[in-house]
């Protein structure tokens, strides 16, 4: 890993490069991505009576039930406050229970109800749709090395050692 800030980017999608150009960015194009997926995720959600935030709890929870909620607020990136509230609508709406760990009362787990399990496979459903229409002319390799490669950038990204080293000098703007 120690040599990828040397190598040089593909042609064109490197924002330094003299040949930049932002329709090869792959952060545009993942930006742009997500945006027509949420886009596309709302409308369908809409239907089932779920928006994206309880989305994520129910898909999380389908992962991995019960969790903390500090494990369901990292994985959907949905801020720790924001993430109680929502839990506590969800409890109201009887999607899901909340516990205090029996060892830390300062945990809270979060498990489906039978009702949440029902949205769960409601809203799985309408993902899988989505998956199918949007992947579904994709080799399975490719998909794989795409789930590959989406993990690395996730990964470099996390890493904590890297910072910003270089930025060009910035003139003054001429005086009127």
């Amino acid at each position: 890993m120690a040599q990828r800030g040397k190598r040089k980017a593909a042609q064109g999608s490197d924002p330094s490069a003299p040949g930049f150009s932002l329709e090869d960015y792959p952060f545009y194009l993942m930006t742009r991505t997500m945006a027509a997926y949420y886009a596309m995720l709302e409308k369908a959600l809409k239907k089932a009576g779920v928006d994206q935030p309880r989305w994520r709890v129910l898909m999380i929870l389908g992962a991995q039930n019960p969790s903390t909620m500090s494990e369901l607020a990292e994985r959907s990136v949905i801020k720790a406050s924001t993430m109680t509230r929502l839990i506590q609508r969800m409890q109201r709406q009887g999607l899901v229970k909340s516990a205090k760990h029996p060892g830390d009362n300062r945990i809270s787990k979060v498990s489906l109800t039978p009702l949440g399990k029902q949205r769960l496979k409601m809203v799985r459903a309408i993902g899988g749709q989505i998956f199918r229409h949007t992947f579904g002319a994709i080799p399975d390799a490719k998909l794989q090395d795409f789930v590959a490669i989406l993990k690395r950038v996730i990964g470099n990204l996390h890493e904590p050692a890297f910072a910003i080293s270089e930025l060009p000098a910035l003139s003054k703007p001429p005086r009127n």
